[in-house]
């Protein structure tokens, strides 16, 4: 659970900074970050990273 309320912190900081350079998450990006916090999905899945993207 501590788990959980930490990275609702963070992204509601994340929400909070994103606001504040004038961008506004779409409703798409609001859902994806609630299954992030909520543990349904990763990281990786959260940003849209694709396996081995950043291999050299």
């Amino acid at each position: 659970m501590t788990n959980t309320i930490k990275t609702g912190d963070l992204s509601e900081f994340a929400r909070a900074s994103v606001g504040l350079e004038g961008f506004e998450p779409s409703k798409a990006d609001e859902l994806a970050a609630q299954r992030f916090v909520a543990g349904e999905s990763t990281l990786a899945e959260f940003v849209h990273v694709k396996p081995g993207s950043g291999d050299k």
